[in-house]
């Protein structure tokens, strides 16, 4: 009979060999072998002679019976950031100046609390079967999004505030920015020239043909944008339409908004949010397209989208060629390949290792006596070895990471069409391709569908 702990100290059991099994093993002389171990916590003995009995009689399914356990270590609750404004804006938004201003802009003024973090708990400490503490697991702090004009709170280091009066850009919990607000109170056409700001930009009118902005913030227009070119590090909200002759383009950092959109360019890290309907346009978003109106319409011209698009209406009677292309994220895919490739290399190269000192070992037998030399080669070798097996192991834990990352941008993909589909729509993904060959009503695709 031997006493044994495992699980760092959580659990000691009892391993009975042949030789105990014709022995009378009473509780007390457990408790006698325990307390010479330093066993004081968690001892259950209560089963201890009936489980004996069994093992006695060969009606045990193990050889080991539990004779003590410990209290597991309880993790505090994981820390998390509270943002004290709206994260998301409601769609559809209604076509009136006042009810757009006041569903996309996030004013604030100077000292204005705009985040909270909240620590982690620091949990419960765990105790082994000798008595000793096992420390509750360390919670990392959550991690901030980068922040632009926002300060800690003199007097709460938990509670960051509006280093200034503006309006706050929030690019997906990656980057929360205020940047002042220029307004414009008219039209801006070509013979402004080239407008550049250093923050975020309130066009009361319209932006002509010819025309070319650029803002660090956000771009706000409460009218049409013509063919013209705007340029913005956050979002692009447009209360009407961006209509042209297929000159015009929106690059935003974050999200875009328009109304509608006929024959135009619109390219968005995130989001693209169209109320009505987009006509022949070329629509690029990092993540979805979303059609918020109940009758929206998406006819001809490329979407390429990250993850998901959702809309009533794809196509039209005349079978206008329309093509959706899924393309989630090829630089993800391009590295999780390349870290494949790499990880087969190094692991020909440590086998081959392997065999140099099997080989080598094997070779001993033609040394007199272990020279200077042979330890000396024979330790490089070993070093070797357990430097392949390390960046082996950390080549593994990448490629998990980046599976792991690749499958959950894999579960969002979903290509909604609830009302009417036509022909001459394409849906690829990858190499894969979907088409339609006659009307169809109500498609829903996800990744298991291509």
């Amino acid at each position: 009979m031997r006493l044994v702990t495992q699980d760092n100290g959580l659990r000691a059991y009892m391993l009975l060999g042949k030789k105990d099994m014709g022995k009378e093993i009473d509780t007390q002389t457990v408790k006698t072998i325990l307390q010479r171990s330093g066993i004081t916590y968690g001892i259950s003995l209560e089963n201890w002679e009936p489980m004996f009995k069994r093992f006695a009689k060969g009606q045990l399914p193990r050889n080991s019976i539990l004779v003590a356990r410990g209290r597991e270590p309880v993790p505090g609750a994981p820390g998390r950031v509270e943002y004290l404004f709206p994260l998301k804006r409601k769609f559809p938004i209604q076509n009136h100046e006042q009810d757009f201003l006041d569903a996309i802009l996030l004013r604030v003024k100077k000292g204005q609390p705009v985040l909270r973090v909240h620590p982690p708990g620091k949990g419960k400490p765990g105790i082994t079967v000798k008595g000793e503490p096992i420390p509750a697991p360390r919670m990392e702090s959550p991690p901030l999004p980068e922040l632009k004009n926002v300060i800690r709170h003199a007097q709460d280091p938990f509670l960051y505030v509006a280093g200034l009066n503006g309006a706050i850009t929030f690019s997906n919990e990656k980057e929360l920015a205020i940047w002042p607000l220029e307004e414009i109170p008219r039209s801006i056409s070509s013979a402004m020239g080239e407008i550049k700001v250093e923050h975020s930009l309130l066009v009361h009118g319209d932006i002509k043909s010819g025309s070319s902005v650029h803002a660090k913030g956000s771009v706000f227009v409460m009218g049409v944008v013509e063919d013209a070119k705007i340029i913005a590090g956050g979002d692009v909200y447009v209360l009407k339409g961006f209509i042209g002759r297929g000159k015009g383009i929106i690059q935003a950092g974050n999200d875009v908004y328009v109304h509608y959109v006929d024959n135009q360019t619109i390219q968005a890290s995130n989001n693209i949010y169209i109320h009505d309907e987009a006509m022949k346009c070329n629509l690029v978003a990092g993540r979805a397209v979303v059609f918020a109106g109940k009758k929206s319409c998406l006819i001809g011209g490329t979407v390429c989208i990250g993850q998901s698009i959702r809309v009533y209406r794809a196509g039209n009677e005349k079978n206008i060629r329309t093509v959706i292309n899924i393309d989630p994220n090829q630089e993800l895919v391009q590295r999780l390949s390349t870290k494949q490739k790499e990880l087969a290399r190094l692991e020909e190269q440590l086998n081959a290792v392997k065999d140099r000192i099997f080989q080598f070992v094997r070779s001993k037998a033609n040394y007199q006596s272990r020279s200077l030399k042979y330890d000396e080669l024979l330790k490089n070798l070993l070093k070797t070895k357990e430097n392949y097996i390390r960046t082996i192991e950390q080549f593994r834990q990448e490629i998990t990471s980046l599976n792991e990352r690749l499958s959950r941008l894999r579960a969002g993909i979903r290509v909604e069409i609830s009302g009417p589909i036509y022909p001459g729509v394409i849906i690829r993904y990858g190499g894969r391709t979907y088409q339609v060959f006659r009307p169809t009503y109500n498609v829903v695709l996800t990744y298991d569908d291509f």
